[in-house]
Order: structure tokens, then sequence, then C-alpha cells
């Protein structure tokens, strides 16, 4: 059978629909009367195809290209990606570095500061300082950081003055960049241990700690007897950090110097090892103060158990290294046996912790700190004892096995025995592990013992977190007062300035202990609170600065700025003095002028009038679109009374701005004309 002509698979139907959507031809298709075949045209295949024309190829990118295309991208993550390439290529790269610290994402700006403190081209040197004053802290440890790696002489001043930094790790990573400088950089620090802010003293004396110049010593020890407390608990730590050059200057603060000198010196010699320290707090177990005596007694017991854990720890490390390395298996029987004699050994041990013999008594606690993880919930078990003796004990050896007691410790907060919980809450403060943060706010928002939360608010002041503020905050509405006392301490040991608000809205609280508390770590002088309450005088309604400046005021405070004078008497509703201030009150006055309460805009007005002079015309034309009609007028009066000498200004402000407010001007301009015309 022969092929099927092609006409024949198209039906005839579908060949006039074909035909018939061709609107040039509206004449209908003939129909043939009969059919032929008709030829196929089969179009002529070409048996090669051309080819393409070719192209200039394209030159690639440079390396160097790509990176800086990948910088403008607006995904951070791909300019960081590029910053980190960039660094690899040196010095060729700093001036591209040293543009991405102005980057509007700190990743980035981060990323940059790191990569010019591996390159160590010192043309970076003054845009990391500039970067010191970024808002943000973990970019200005990145430009510290940077500049500790540079190693230029000219970052130890800017670098000194970061010790006044409001955040704790800022205040450290600077003290540890000024430490890399060495000898070079002591002159400064010793002037900072004269600095008026405490926390700068304290972070000088750890920097002299770190660079450990024996010259250092004297000035140290001129240090101890430091009004604040903390800078005398710091002087001592640096002192330590000479070790054997500082027993006999300690030696002579022990029979010379102030209590509270006697008292620094004795942390300085707990904390060096040598024998001859310790013979020397042989001396203040006889001073004629007790605290001194218990003090003495105290940190040499302690000494007593860190040498024998410290000797007993290094013979059964050479034990360890001398024994040939085996590999056994341990069969499931022995290692229950095992632990169950642990166990055995462990309760032993606690029991131990009743006898009266000092050294019995020691040698169980030194055993149940060598023996590390196993004998901890051996320990948190010892807290359900009756015996008061033991507990005590018990809750003193997981204080000081640190960092193997954290996670048993953090368990223990949600024990069923509320002295375990307790325990647990003090000893985490302690040992101020970052990890417990988590589980402390946890506890602080689910304990139901009054007692434990304030223990957990306290614990969560000494980690010094910001992640913490908010919960102390929440906790400053407690039902218990000793919680909300606990939190109010917490937020001043934080010294954030996000503690500041809720801080004064305590000093609003029903219960007096509450306020009190409030008041005292807004205005203690010896922390950073003090330079947080005077940029909180910027900040927040009427009623939150004048809670700013009480606190400012309870603590002595004065202003050393016109500036600073003008907002502190405006949060204290003393207009009349700040028109006293005079010009230097303007610029603060102008910017009340945006100020929520009508109160406070119109008294702002008021002053700018009485204060007088061709800079308060600005201000004042400014208040004239003010929403509330008192201002409004108050503003327009003032410029009438003005005169004549403000017409040229008023005109040129006519010729802008909303219809309105032009009007207004002009409504001013012909009055002042007026009341000319009518002068004599």
């Amino acid at each position: 059978m022969g092929s099927i002509p092609l006409d024949l698979l198209i039906p005839l139907e579908f060949e006039e629909e074909i035909a018939g959507t061709d609107e040039a031809e509206q004449e209908p298709v003939p129909q043939p009367e009969a059919w032929k075949p008709r030829e196929l045209e089969i179009p002529v295949i070409p048996q090669k195809m051309p080819e393409p024309e070719a192209k200039e190829p394209v030159p690639e990118k440079t390396p160097l290209e790509r990176c800086l295309e990948a910088l403008r991208s607006s995904d951070e993550s791909v300019r960081t990606a590029a910053i980190a390439a960039l660094q690899g290529m040196g010095s060729e790269a700093v001036g591209y570095l040293i543009e991405a610290l102005k980057d509007p994402h700190y990743g980035v700006r981060i990323a940059a500061a790191e990569g010019l403190g591996e390159i160590k081209d010192t043309v970076a040197v003054e845009p990391l300082i500039l970067l010191l004053r970024d808002a943000r802290e973990d970019v200005r440890i990145a430009a510290v950081r940077a500049l500790g790696h540079i190693g230029d002489r000219r970052s130890i001043r800017p670098l000194i003055l970061l010790f006044r930094d409001r955040y704790h790790g800022v205040r450290v990573a600077a003290a540890d960049a000024v430490a890399i400088f060495g000898r070079d950089a002591l002159g400064q620090l010793e002037e900072a241990l004269d600095d008026p802010v405490p926390v700068v003293r304290v972070t000088a004396a750890k920097a002299i700690g770190l660079i450990g110049a024996t010259g250092s010593v004297p000035a140290l020890i001129d240090h101890l007897g430091d009004e604040a407390p903390e800078v005398r608990w710091s002087v001592a730590r640096a002192l330590a950090e000479f070790g054997s050059l500082a027993i006999e200057p300690l030696a002579l603060v022990l029979r010379k110097g102030r209590k509270e000198m006697r008292l620094a010196a004795i942390d300085a010699l707990g904390e060096v090892p040598d024998k001859e320290a310790g013979d020397v707090l042989l001396y203040a177990l006889e001073d004629e103060d007790e605290d001194v005596r218990a003090k003495a007694a105290a940190t040499l017991r302690k000494r007593q158990v860190i040498d024998v854990w410290r000797r007993t720890l290094g013979s059964q490390v050479s034990e360890e290294e001398r024994a040939p390395k085996k590999k056994r298996t341990v069969r499931s029987e022995d290692k229950k046996a095992f632990e169950q004699s642990g166990r055995q050994e462990i309760d032993t041990l606690v029991g131990a912790l009743k006898e009266k013999d000092w050294n019995t008594q020691l040698g169980a606690a030194t055993r149940l700190i060598m023996m590390g993880r196993p004998a901890v919930d051996g320990l948190i078990r010892a807290l359900r004892d009756e015996n008061p003796e033991v507990q005590t004990a018990a809750a003193s050896i997981l204080g000081e096995m640190r960092e193997t007691a954290v996670a048993p410790l953090m368990d223990a907060l949600s024990d069923t025995d509320r002295f375990v919980r307790l325990v647990a809450a003090r000893n985490l403060g302690k040992i101020g592990n970052k990890r417990a943060i988590e589980a402390l706010i946890g506890s602080l928002h689910q304990e139901p013992d009054s007692e434990v939360r304030a223990a957990v608010a306290e614990a969560l002041g000494y980690m010094g977190s910001r992640q913490a503020i908010e919960p102390l905050a929440l906790a400053l509405q407690d039902r218990d007062e000793a919680v909300k006392i606990a939190a109010a301490r917490s937020l001043g040991y934080i010294g954030d300035l996000r503690a500041i608000e809720p801080l004064i809205l305590a000093l609003n609280d029903v219960d007096d202990r509450v306020r009190y508390a409030a008041l005292e770590t807004l205005k203690d002088p010896g922390d950073t609170m003090r330079a947080h309450l005077i940029e909180a005088l910027h900040t927040g309604d009427a009623t939150f600065r004048a809670g700013v400046a009480e606190a400012l005021e309870a603590g002595g405070w004065e202003p050393e700025t016109g500036e600073d004078l003008t907002r502190y008497l405006m949060a204290r509703g003393r207009w009349s003095e700040v028109e006293a201030v005079g010009a230097d009150a303007l610029p603060v006055l102008a910017g009340a002028l945006s100020d929520s309460s009508i109160e406070v805009r119109a008294n702002a007005v008021r002053a700018i009038e009485r204060i007088g002079g061709e800079e308060t015309v600005a201000p004042l034309i400014l208040a004239l679109q003010d929403d509330a009609l008192t201002v409004r007028k108050r503003a327009e009066r003032a410029l009438i009374d003005m005169g004549d000498a403000v017409v040229p200004e008023l005109d040129l402000a006519a010729g802008k701005g909303r219809p309105e407010v032009r009007e207004g001007l002009q409504r001013i301009i012909t009055e002042i004309r007026a009341k000319e015309a009518e002068r004599p």
C-alpha cells in the first residue's frame, strides 16, 4: 500500500479555518471540483550551518575589581566577604578597608577594622581612632584590637580615654591593647591612676599589671588606699602580678598603712604564690583591727587549700606523664563498681567536713576539689544535710570549683530543695560564667521563693551582661521588697544606659527602701552611671528627666558646661535660673522646642525671649510653627517686642516655608512697622 498524500491528513474544514484567519483576504476560498494531488514544497536545508561571527573576548575581572564590585552590594554578608578577600591583598587594599569603616552595617565595619589590624599599616591609625567613637561597643572593641596590633604610639592616649567607656568589654580590650605598648604607655597609665573617674583608675591599674614593669610598683602602692573599693581591689590584683617583687612593699603597707590599705595589701599577698607572702600574712594576724585579722586568717586558709591542691595536682600530672599510655577496655561491671566506690568516697569526704579538726576539713575539701565533676553532685547532695556546718562547707567548696561546677549548679536552680537553689544562684554569680545567664534569667521568672529570687537577681548583676537588663527591670516590679532592692543594685553593677529608665521609675516606688536603693545606685559617683545620667538628661519626658536630675543632685554632681547646667535646671523646673545662664542656654532651649510637653515648649520660648539677642530670632521663628496656640502666640509677641532690628531676618524667612507661616511672618512685620511708625 502506498503512502497517504499529505492533503488527506488535513481536514478541509481546518484548511478553511486557517485561510479565514488572513484579514487581508475576505473572499472565501473557492472549493475544488475534484481532488488533485499537489506537490509538497520542501525547503532546502543547507548541508552546513554558517559559523557565527567571532566576538572579541571579554577581559576577565581582576580579584580587586571583583572585591570592589562586591563592596557595592546591598547585601551586608557579601560586603563582609569582600572585606575578608581584600584583607589578603595587603597594603593594596588599605584605602578600600578604611573607606569600609564608614559602612552602615556594623558587621562590615568590624570586618574592616580587623582587616586593617592584620595588615598593620600605620595609615589606618587615624581612621581607627575615629572609629573608637562608634555607637556599637563591638565595633569599638574591633577598633581597639586593631590599634593594638598596629602598635603605633599615637593610639596610646585615645585608648586610655576609652577606659571610661560605659561597657566593661570595651574597657578590658582597651587595657589589653595599651599593655601591648609596654613601657611606652606607663607614664600616661600612671597619670590615669589619678583620674577622677574610678573606672578609669581601675582599668589603668589592670593595664599596669599586665605590663609588669617593676618601676610601677611604688605608684600602685600609693593607690592601695584609694577611696573607691573597686580601685583598691584592682590595684591589689595588679601588684600580685609582680609576684615576689611586690612582697616587701606590701609588707611595709601592713605595718604602716591605713586600714583600707592593709586590707588591700592582704588581697594582693593572697594572690602571690611565694611562701614569703604567706609569712608576711602571718604578721597581719596580730593586727590591731579585727577586720584585718579576720581577712588575713581567711586568706591564709585559702592559700593552704590552693597550695595543697597545687601540689596534689602537680604530682598527679607528673605520674600521668610518666605512666605508659595503654588502651584497655572497661567492663560495665567494673565501671559500676568504680562509680559506686567513688560515690562512697565522696560521701565519706563530705562527712569529714563535719570534723572539728581544721587539717581534716582541709584535706577533705582539697580532695573533693581534686575529684572535679564527680564530687559536684555529692556536694550538691550535701547541701540537703541537716548539719549547717556541712551545708556551709559544701557551698563554699562548690564556689571554689569554678567552671567544673557551672553545669550542675545550673541544673540545681530547679532543684526541689530551696537551700540548694539558693546556693546554686549565689555560686553561679560568684563564678560569673556567661553560660549561666539564660538559666538565671529563667529562674528569676519562675522561682517561687523570694530569697532565692533576690539571690538570682544579684547573681545576674555580678555577670554584668546587658542581656539581664530587661529581666532585672521587670524584677523591680516584684511583689517582694528584697527582690526589688537586689534588682536595683544589679542594674547599677551592669552600668548600662538602658538601666537608667527602670531605676528612675523605681524612684517612685511605694517602698522607701526600694526608692533609696535606686537612688543610691543612680547617684554613686564611683560608677559609670553618672555619665549615663548626664546623657539621659537629653532623653525621655519631663517626669523622667526630673528623676534623672534628682539622682544627679543626690550624688553631688555639679554641671561643668552651660549646656549641662541648662538641661539640669530645665529638668528641675527652675526656669528663672535657665534665663540667667544666658546665651549658652540657647542651643538647648532651641532643642526643647520639639519637646512633647507643651509646658516645656512654652517655658523654653519665654526663656529664649528673656535672654534676647540676635541668636534668639531663629528659634523664635521656628516656634511660630508649633501646634500649640500658646507657644505660637508667645513666640509672636517676643518677635514683635524685638522691633525693627529683626525685620530683615523675618523678611528672609517669609520667602519660604508653609503659606500659613509666611502669612504669620508678614503679619508680625506689619505690626512691627506700625509700632515703629507710632513712635515720635
